[in-house]
């Protein structure tokens, strides 16, 4: 598959974000690869480009630059209220079973909570 996209829209945890330019996808069997694309909305403008396969080791190789709105990072833990602007520049290698994250964010006037914690009893 070949698709090239003129307009791509999320939502996710209240927050929007568009596509500014073409989105271009190729993808096979073993292999989905991102040409250089770029979202934006509300403490959001993330360029992302790379790869992921999908056969044997499911390796990937995926670049991430620019601002993110910390909201997006809610769903990674239940319970989780988090807000605020971050830059990052991060490439993102190994294995989708064991990822390795490289690289740096910046996070400021960020806001987080935990709806629960455990105190071990």
């Amino acid at each position: 598959m070949d698709a090239k996209f003129s307009r791509l829209t999320f939502n996710y945890a209240n927050v929007q974000l568009e596509n500014v330019g073409p989105v271009h996808f190729r993808s096979s069997r073993d292999n989905l690869q991102i040409e250089p694309a770029e979202f934006r909305g509300t403490d959001t403008d993330l360029r992302v480009s790379g790869n992921i396969g999908f056969a044997d080791r499911a390796t990937m190789n995926l670049q991430m630059n620019g601002g993110l709105d910390l909201r997006l990072l809610a769903g990674m833990s239940p319970g989780l209220t988090i807000g605020g602007p971050a830059q990052m520049n991060a490439k993102f290698e190994g294995t989708l079973e064991r990822p390795r994250i490289n690289g740096r964010i910046h996070i400021e006037s960020a806001n987080a909570r935990q709806g629960r914690f455990s105190d071990g009893a």
